[in-house]
């Protein structure tokens, strides 16, 4: 079954190449352009009983930042796995990233290869862990 992956990022270039880099690789995708959209495309997603396996999450977005998405998903009880993707990363936002979660941090750019290759390793490593733990 191939893995579904939300992309949410307000540049409609990175959503684009990164989609097809994703696809390619045999992942379905969805995209969003900010926060508040990816939080309606994960519930309606869950509703149909297709949830997201990993968001690849920007953090600087209009409306609803990539933090502001994280902390109302921790809040409703929701888990998905998450790449946070961005051009303005300090060791404090790196810190409350990793606090709620985010362990896998990319900084722009990359190549669409790094992400694919990032998704695989993240995806790899909650398939061995989630096996240990059952």
């Amino acid at each position: 079954m191939k893995r579904n992956i939300l992309v949410v990022d307000d540049e409609k270039t990175f959503q684009f190449s990164a989609q097809i880099a994703l696809r390619r690789a045999g992942y379905r995708t969805e995209a969003a352009g900010d926060g508040e959209e990816a939080l309606g495309k994960i519930l309606d997603s869950d509703a149909r009983d297709d949830p997201f396996d990993l968001l690849v999450l920007d953090i600087r977005m209009p409306r609803m930042s990539g933090v502001e998405l994280i902390d109302e998903l921790i809040r409703r009880g929701k888990f998905i796995p998450t790449i946070v993707i961005s051009s303005f990363l300090d060791r404090g936002l790196i810190r409350e990233l990793e606090s709620k979660g985010c362990s896998t941090i990319l900084e722009k750019p990359f190549p669409p290869q790094e992400l694919v290759g990032t998704i695989e390793d993240t995806l790899s490593k909650l398939a061995t862990s989630t096996a240990q733990e059952d």
